[in-house]
């Protein structure tokens, strides 16, 4: 519990503040994010209902593997082509440039 909500409160300090209440489940979830990010290429699918935390929790997962997080930032105009570029750079930045990307 402890280095998570130390974590959590670190990001409040330098990002929008997440008011987030860390229960068992919510502390396994993030656990399982930050498993996933920890593997060698490492990667994952978060799926589930609208406002259940998924986008808080892998913020925080993301924190904790010290990875910079990309957002893809959605309005009228972005369709398909935006976002194979989108998914190209990430690639690029991960691949090519070895880094850890969220």
């Amino acid at each position: 519990w402890g280095l998570v909500t130390s974590s959590l409160q670190e990001y409040n300090e330098t990002h929008p503040a997440m008011d987030l209440v860390l229960f068992e489940d919510a502390l396994r979830h993030i656990c399982r994010i930050a498993r996933v990010l920890a593997l060698p290429g490492g990667h994952g699918m978060i799926v589930g209902l609208g406002g259940s935390g998924k986008q808080s929790l892998s913020r925080l997962a993301s924190h904790l593997a010290g990875y910079p997080l990309r957002c893809v930032a959605l309005s009228a105009a972005y369709g398909a082509d935006q976002l194979r570029a989108e998914l190209r750079s990430v690639c690029r930045e991960a691949g090519v440039g070895g880094r850890g990307v969220t």
